[in-house]
């Protein structure tokens, strides 16, 4: 039995993605780009929140992306964790530890936020946001054991900050210190690590728990509103600041995740086969055209004329995976994305059509399936083309993407808005062409931010 740790490094590469494109849609001028630069249900130029309106936008597709990965990566953090000889007792131990820290992350986090402690900032507030993103450094930064003693005096200084800036604060609201407000973000996320790592650390050869599980939040979803016990439990709410059942549903996209963590896996020593690159360039640029395709397709509501392409190009894509011999981790990893794709198109009429929020079971399906296709083409991507710098940096920014997910709000905004250089930024960004550069410009600062920590081996543990 292989007992060292195996990486994934096309999953580093998709997580940095997902995180980087998660950063670029909080960042990205609202009112003046088209409606597929926004969530579907929240269209500009008055970007009011429309829960009937159906579509989905590559900025749906970021977070269950996200969640995704979180899901491919269980097995192998924890698979290592069962390879070496660790007891299950002291895992569950490990893993409610960390479900506790994201708890306490997202919680911690949203009350550095700049805009939560006063609307519009200040000078004062800017500055405490970025002793914030300090303060964070001190508590979740994973420091090597040669530290020692030093380890707790810095998590010590780190908490005594924490409850001097958030007792200190007088909020834009009149709550204070509320476990309410949280990082919705983190706080759902915490919660699917819980269960999907629980899911995996006892699950059986067949795969059953993952399949029961499936079907016990189907049920859930389709009989909460008709049977009075399954609408107790679905509305079931001890902890109504932290906690949600709906939170939950995300493992519909989790599992998937676990599933292709296990197949790469089972697969990861396979040679890659000797095909041409040009038929992996045509197979990357089938996947791409996929997930461009359904995109289109749902958020322009020409449904039937984009599940004809898709349809086309899934057939196109089988074919270059058998005639040229693909892996059987490809193989199995098309598959799988097709199905779930499948699935999401011929439910997507159920609900009114696919939305975010509420999350309809069309969107979970179709994000699920086209998690599979952006994991499946960086994989290919890698195999062939490892040397491009961008995934270089892709990869960085997946191996610590809470760095990423926190560092413009806490850090780059509050530096710009203190040097006085943002009401000159958004004077010259005020078009559509202007203001997409500027959030690709900002995405790619925290994009070197983040590389610049994880290659001195700086990771921020949660």
């Amino acid at each position: 039995m292989n007992k060292k740790a195996i990486r994934f490094e096309a999953l580093d590469i998709t997580r940095g993605f997902a995180i980087l494109t998660m950063v670029l849609s909080g960042v990205i001028p609202y009112k003046i780009l088209p409606d597929y630069m926004y969530h579907a249900q929240i269209p500009p130029p008055d970007h009011v929140y429309d829960p009937n309106l159906p579509g989905l936008t590559w900025v749906d597709l970021v977070f269950p992306l996200f969640i995704f990965c979180l899901g491919a990566a269980i097995p192998f953090a924890i698979g290592y964790k069962l390879r070496k000889g660790t007891s299950k007792a002291h895992i569950v131990v490990e893993i409610f530890k960390r479900f506790g820290l994201l708890v306490i992350f997202s919680i911690i986090l949203q009350h550095f936020r700049p805009h939560q402690m006063l609307n519009p900032p200040d000078t004062i507030t800017w500055i405490k946001a970025i002793i914030g993103f300090v303060v964070l450094f001190c508590l979740f930064v994973k420091l090597p054991e040669r530290f020692g003693f030093y380890r707790y005096v810095v998590r010590a200084i780190g908490w005594s900050l924490t409850l001097l800036i958030i007792f200190t604060t007088s909020y834009h609201d009149p709550s204070g210190f509320s476990a309410g407000r949280n990082d919705i973000i983190l706080l759902v996320l915490s919660y699917i690590y819980l269960f999907s790592a629980l899911l995996f650390l006892f699950e059986d050869k067949k795969n059953i728990i993952y399949i029961f599980t499936v079907l016990g939040l189907l049920a859930f979803r389709l009989t909460h509103n008709e049977i009075e016990f399954v609408g107790a439990i679905w509305n079931w709410n001890p902890l109504p600041s932290i906690y949600s059942f709906r939170f939950l549903q995300y493992l519909f996209i989790a599992i998937p995740g676990i599933i292709a963590g296990k197949i790469y896996l089972s697969h990861y020593q396979e040679t890659p086969n000797s095909a041409p690159g040009r038929n992996y360039i045509i197979l990357i640029l089938i996947l791409i055209f996929l997930v461009v395709a359904t995109l289109i397709g749902f958020q322009e509501r020409i449904q039937l004329f984009s599940f004809i392409i898709s349809i086309a190009l899934i057939l196109l894509g089988f074919y270059i995976v058998k005639k040229y011999q693909y892996s059987l981790f490809t193989l199995i990893s098309f598959g799988a994305g097709v199905i779930l794709l499948l699935i999401g198109y011929f439910t997507e009429n159920y609900e009114g059509g696919i939305k975010k929020d509420p999350s309809t079971l069309s969107y979970f399906f179709i994000t699920s399936g086209l998690s599979y296709f952006i994991l499946l083409s960086f994989t290919l991507l890698i195999k062939k083309y490892k040397q491009l710098r961008f995934l270089t940096l892709l990869s960085q920014n997946g191996k610590n993407p809470m760095i990423a997910y926190v560092a413009f709000g806490n850090l780059l905004w509050p530096i710009i808005a203190i040097t006085g250089l943002e009401p000159l930024i958004l004077a010259v960004s005020q078009d559509i062409l202007t203001g997409l550069i500027r959030g690709i410009a900002y995405t790619l600062i925290i994009a070197m931010i983040t590389a610049f920590f994880t290659k001195k081996n700086i990771y921020w543990k949660t």
